[in-house]
């Protein structure tokens, strides 16, 4: 009880804290409206002790005031106002103790008349008409457009609409205000744009294949609204397909000819035909291969598959396609020759390739011709691969040359073609693509450029490229050093190490180890220029040179 009393004694002999009247608002802004005006603010930073009762805000001129409940801030609005006056504001605060300092002079704002639009929906529209949409503001000024949905409709601002496709449009109208009118609320009507029937597609080529054919088109100009899908006729037999361009029609008789017309289809339906493509005669182009005879001149020719059987139509039909795609222009597949060379025409040149395996399993390359760390490489389609190497055209003749010449050429598993001349053994791959020339006598030449080149009686024409005659034991040489190799087109290497790549250019000949390198795999003997030790028979007491480059 002396505790509480001396607590009590205490606190009564204390001074009561003083009270006063609130600090000024701050920060008042204020926003126009029809004769009248709400202003915000942020409350004072000192309610003066006591808690703010009301908040008042007062025009200038005039004095209209409106006010708000405290304690918290609150919008004022203030009415009667005349539209048309420059107004600013001030916005006082009031507690117990009385009316604290007015704010700063808010914004000055003047009050307009309002304004709203009268905007119906135009209900579905067609793809392909051009409607002009109207809308009205009751304060007669003219309303604007602008369009919420670009990618399937557009407006002027007058109201001319313009359909990209089918689907649904929505259209903003708005009326900006001006010195009577504030802004108008925008209005905004969504629609449906119907599909119609689209326009006929343009026809294209269409190419035999074997009981099929592929046809190629292109879409046609109107496109309806949006083309969901392309339907490929046959006749005579009226066998469809569908998909897009080019589609492949199977299920046609070989030796019957046909003409095909397209048709393209909307959420409408199906709209007009083409004109009928060329007329094309499907065949079987992968007859089975007749085993190669064999070739005065010429020993161990490179083991290929028949193409004519099992999965290899599919992925020599799958090659054409392939091919035309990497190089472009007119491709078409000439069956395999003789010798098992498969053979596609391209653009007057012929492309000539030993297929040495086919497989019809999906490959997760992209489709092209992949580089690998051999002599052969892989050719990727859609329907399996074909690992090829470089083909020698006219493998007759270019026996029958080297016979004339007292010579004879051993080609290896990967085609690499080997040859003894006074004890000199070149190295050769042909090149992929021959060339046409002028007829005469078959003969071995070197070009301007350094190269030896085969033409046969007929003219045809094909590069014999230095090539690397042992990748892997240069590739085994290389990998102690971490790099990764691949042999290209043109029948170098390309090394990959550490972020750079080099170019290795094979010498054209073979040399003889030197007894200072007997033991040795690899080395330097000039600049710039490596020789590797050849692990194959018959030439392994040979060295091959390189000459390598930094490739940019």
């Amino acid at each position: 009880m002396l505790a509480v009393a001396f607590v009590t004694l205490v606190c009564a002999s204390l001074p009561a804290l003083a009270q006063t009247v609130p600090g000024a608002p701050t920060a008042a802004v204020a926003t126009a409206g029809d004769t009248q005006a709400s202003i915000a603010f942020t409350a004072p930073a000192s309610n003066g002790g006591a808690a703010i009762t009301i908040y008042t805000a007062t025009a200038n001129p005039g004095g209209a005031i409106g006010t708000c409940a405290g304690p918290a801030a609150c919008p004022v609005t203030v009415t009667g106002l005349t539209n048309g006056v420059a107004y600013t504001f001030t916005v006082t605060a009031t507690n117990s103790q009385g009316v604290g300092s007015a704010s700063a002079a808010s914004n000055s704002i003047t009050p307009l008349a309002t304004q709203t639009i009268t905007f119906n929906s135009p209900g579905a529209q067609n793809f392909g008409t051009t409607p002009t949409l109207t809308a009205t503001a009751d304060s007669g000024l003219t309303p604007v457009f602008s369009s919420g949905t670009t990618g399937v409709c557009t407006i002027t601002g007058v109201g001319a609409l313009t359909f990209l496709t089918a689907g649904t449009c929505t259209i903003h109208a708005n009326q900006p205000g001006n010195g009577s009118y504030l802004p108008a609320a925008t209005v905004s009507r969504s629609f449906t744009v119907n599909a119609v029937l689209p326009g006929a597609p343009t026809i294209g080529i269409a190419s035999p294949g074997n009981n099929q054919a592929s046809v190629i088109f292109v879409a046609p100009v109107f496109n309806g609204g949006g083309i969901t899908n392309y339907t490929v006729t046959s006749s005579p037999g009226g066998i469809t397909a569908t998909g897009a361009s080019p589609i492949v029609v199977t299920g046609l008789t070989n030796g019957t000819a046909y003409t095909f017309t397209v048709k393209a289809t909307t959420a409408a339906g199906m709209g007009p035909a083409s004109a009928a493509s060329n007329s094309v005669t499907p065949a079987n182009p992968f007859p089975p291969l007749t085993p190669p005879a064999a070739v005065p001149g010429i020993s161990g020719v490179p083991g290929v598959v028949d193409m004519g059987t099992g999965g290899g139509p599919a992925v020599a039909s799958c090659s054409l396609d392939t091919i035309r795609q990497q190089l472009g222009g007119t491709v078409s597949y000439l069956g395999q020759n003789a010798s098992g060379a498969m053979q596609f025409a391209w653009n007057g040149q012929v492309i000539s390739f030993y297929p040495l395996t086919a497989s019809t399993t999906t490959d997760s390359r992209p489709n092209g011709v992949q580089s690998l760390s051999s002599n052969t490489m892989d050719l990727v389609t859609a329907c399996g691969t074909v690992n090829a190497t470089p083909a020698v055209y006219n493998m007759a003749e270019l026996g029958a040359t080297l016979t004339g010449m007292g010579l004879n050429a051993q080609i290896n598993a990967q085609g690499v073609i080997s040859v003894v001349v006074n004890g000199a053994v070149y190295v050769v791959r042909p090149d992929f693509v021959v060339t046409p020339g002028t007829p005469g006598t078959p003969r071995l030449y070197v070009g301007a450029d350094g190269l030896y080149r085969f033409a046969d009686s007929s003219g045809n024409t094909q590069i014999m490229r230095p090539v690397v005659l042992d990748p892997d034991a240069l590739k085994t040489q290389l990998n102690l050093l971490g790099g990764t190799l691949r042999v290209q087109i043109d029948g170098s290497a390309l090394f990959a190490l550490g972020g750079l790549n080099y170019v290795l250019a094979p010498d054209l000949m073979l040399g003889t180890i030197p007894v200072a390198q007997a033991a040795q795999a690899q080395w330097q003997d000039g600049p710039n220029h490596y020789v590797y030790r050849i692990l194959t028979h018959p030439y392994a007491n040979y060295g091959q040179g390189l000459t390598l480059t930094l490739r940019p």
